[in-house]
């Protein structure tokens, strides 16, 4: 598989995993306080209105980078974050309940991200409530407001994720994302916040419309057989899924650039993913950088800025295996052999 495909295919799981909401209905009900605060968390995500400026922190070609932001948080899930210092400088991200827009400049295009469910989100809720447990840890100030930490961690105990929410309007003032061993992935935190009546429409604008370099990403969620019609193949469906995750949905990856559609399968445990990416080996060839294919049956795991991939080809086939756990995606990818 040349490696443009398990770039793009990482970028965009990376967007997937940095774009999980914490709406109500994915939360654990400890007691009937938790359950109402989580409420409150969702009814914010649709109505609050707002403008914050802070400070992120994610992985960034291999190394930790911070960038000053901005966001813009308007009513109905709608959100925009300019990225405002180096390295990140320029690169605009605004999102709703459906899409996702990624402008690039240094990269010179558009990437579009249907970040719809197949899944209804009853089973999602049931699916962390199984999986995960959500506490209030304590209660402290950010961005100069009164805030509750919201905790998530694993069946393990191991920490998932941390929250704080205004504890007025429940708006998220900082969130900080944690890997399969606990250590430190990403974080955002605003440094301040300022509520306002309703912001101008055109910041929520698909940005770059007309942009020649205009990427679409992922289909709408699709059934399996309309999927193997699609991509030409009959879609692999591993024999092994860890314990907690079901499926997600099927789409068609796309790229605008490469005439290949790729089968994309996503499971999920109601907060993390696993996404199974398959192609012919053959299409392989066409997402051409100048990088040789991996040998046939060959398996090959790499560490991602978010998560882990395995790599391999198998019955004329290659695959991309992205999640949070090395091990389960070893076990994936040999029950698709």
């Amino acid at each position: 598989m040349k490696r443009y495909i398990i770039t793009t295919l990482a970028i965009f799981a990376a967007c997937i995993l940095l774009g999980v909401s914490f709406p109500a209905q994915s939360a654990q009900t400890d007691n009937r306080d938790l359950d109402a605060l989580l409420t409150h968390v969702q009814d914010a995500a649709a109505n609050v209105v707002c403008v914050a400026e802070g400070t992120t922190t994610l992985h960034h070609h291999g190394k930790l980078v911070t960038s000053a932001i901005k966001v813009y948080h308007g009513t109905q899930h709608r959100r925009r974050i300019e990225y405002l210092t180096p390295p990140l400088k320029g690169l605009i991200v605004i999102s709703d309940e459906k899409h996702t827009w990624r402008y690039d400049p240094k990269e010179d295009r558009v990437v579009v991200t249907d970040h719809s469910h197949s899944s209804n989100p009853e089973d999602r809720r049931k699916s962390l409530v199984s999986n995960h447990r959500v506490r209030i840890a304590c209660t402290g100030k950010k961005a100069g407001r009164d805030a509750i930490l919201l905790k998530m961690t694993s069946a393990t105990g191991s920490i998932k994720k941390e929250i704080w929410l205004d504890a007025s309007t429940y708006e998220k003032l900082a969130n900080t994302d944690y890997n399969d061993k606990g250590e430190f992935e990403a974080s955002t935190e605003f440094t301040s916040i300022k509520y306002v009546n309703s912001l101008p429409d055109r910041l929520f604008k698909d940005p770059k419309r007309d942009h020649p370099f205009r990427e679409l990403s992922l289909s709408k969620p699709i059934s399996l057989e309309e999927l193997s019609k699609q991509v030409g193949f009959k879609v692999s469906i591993p024999t092994f899924v860890p314990a907690g995750y079901k499926l997600d949905g099927y789409w068609v990856y796309k790229s605008r650039r490469h005439p290949v559609n790729v089968a994309y399968t996503r499971y999920t445990d109601g907060l993390d993913t696993i996404s199974i990416f398959e192609m012919r080996r053959d299409d392989a060839c066409k997402f051409h950088v100048g990088h040789g294919e991996y040998p046939a049956d060959s398996y090959i795991a790499k560490d991602l800025a978010r998560g882990h991939i395995g790599m391999m080809t198998a019955h004329g086939r290659s695959f991309a295996i992205i999640g949070d756990d090395p091990r389960k995606i070893k076990k994936i990818a040999d029950s698709l052999k």
